[in-house]
């Protein structure tokens, strides 16, 4: 997740850094950090905030990479 999109989803979701401090267990600097690209979001807190915007009923902000988990399509045999 880039800068940007952490401040998007951010900001979908109406909070401030303060509030998304609280809900993501984190300081305000390390959010700080995060959306000015100082420091990469930790995974987790990438995966929380999403979950948070689906549950506000909001799409969380698309991946800029490629996802490893993805299912990788079936050979044609």
């Amino acid at each position: 997740m880039t800068p940007a999109e952490f401040i998007d989803a951010r900001k979908t979701l109406g909070l401030s850094r303060s509030q998304t401090a609280r809900a993501l267990h984190r300081s305000r600097v390390t959010i700080y950090n995060w959306e000015t690209g100082k420091t990469p979001v930790d995974p987790m807190a990438e995966v929380t905030l999403a979950a948070l915007t689906l549950a506000a009923g909001a799409m969380p902000p698309a991946r800029t990479h490629a996802d490893p988990c993805a299912a990788s399509p079936e050979p044609n045999i």
